[in-house]
């Protein structure tokens, strides 16, 4: 789980972020947090014996939390960016297209 976890991280979800550093930056945190978890349940774990079991789904149900706000994030980014794309192309054909001549003033 926790090499699943990194590899998705290292693999797919920073490289994507790197258009954006906001992105980028959240999921390298979110990197350096569930290893801290980690560091911080294995430490746990050794004193307690079975006791780290309760941080072990605890920690689980605040991944699953973060990967649902991930998800739902990404999807948003990527509306935005079609938004833009087309606006863009709306942009595009609409300087492409001459108006009427407009005749000039005189005073």
């Amino acid at each position: 789980m926790v090499f699943v976890v990194q590899g998705l991280l290292d693999t797919f979800l920073i490289p994507k972020a790197s258009n954006s550093e906001e992105s980028r930056d959240f999921y390298l945190g979110m990197r350096g947090e569930f290893e801290g978890h980690l560091a911080e349940f294995s430490a746990s774990s050794d004193e307690e014996g079975d006791g780290g079991e309760e941080e072990l789904v605890r920690l689980r149900s605040e991944l699953e939390e973060r990967n649902r706000v991930c998800a739902e994030l990404q999807g948003k980014y990527e509306s935005v960016l079609e938004q833009n794309r087309v606006l863009e192309e709306k942009l595009r054909v609409i300087s492409s297209c001459k108006g009427p001549e407009r005749p000039a003033l005189s005073n």
